[in-house]
């Protein structure tokens, strides 16, 4: 956490390249691994029992999914503008997240292994934190490290 914002990553790792690939290529089973990340961090960030974070982050089950994969630049524009509505005038400059979010989407780009941004459209991030937050649930997807990565970030402002 900093002074005025915060900002949290819950990460789910598979084991094996196999198992990492069944689970981000399966749709239901990738929704549900989101699932339990946001109740987690729900839990977690705003101390809701489990039934009550369950119920808070169900719409991740059904929400609208946007896609962007690190071959296109789509994904670091789609993640800095995501960052950029949190507080354009306090805190992220267009120019420099989409700075951090293209190396962070480059640092893996390679013909066998690729990064992705899922946005859940419409998610209430207020799940998380009672601040200023972005519209969207955002969620990388690290072929290379096996990783899932649920973002959380809000203002206090």
């Amino acid at each position: 956490m900093y002074e005025n914002w915060t900002l949290i990553r819950y990460e789910y790792v598979s084991e094996t390249d196999e198992a990492h690939r069944a689970l981000v290529d399966n749709p239901t089973a990738f929704r549900n691994a989101v699932h339990q990340l946001a109740t987690r961090a729900a839990m977690e960030t705003q101390g809701y029992g489990s039934e009550e974070a369950e119920h808070i982050t169900g719409s991740i089950l059904t929400d609208y999914m946007d896609t962007y994969t690190n071959s296109h630049p789509e994904a670091a524009l789609a993640f800095a503008l995501w960052f950029f509505r949190v507080a354009a005038d306090n805190w992220f400059s267009f120019d420099r997240m989409l700075t951090e979010t293209s190396w962070y989407f480059d640092y893996h780009s390679d013909p066998y292994s690729s990064m992705e941004l899922r946005l859940f459209k419409g998610f209430n991030n207020n799940a998380f934190l009672h601040l200023v937050t972005p519209k969207d649930l955002a969620i990388t997807v690290n072929d290379a490290e096996r990783v899932i990565t649920l973002w959380v970030v809000g203002l206090a402002d």
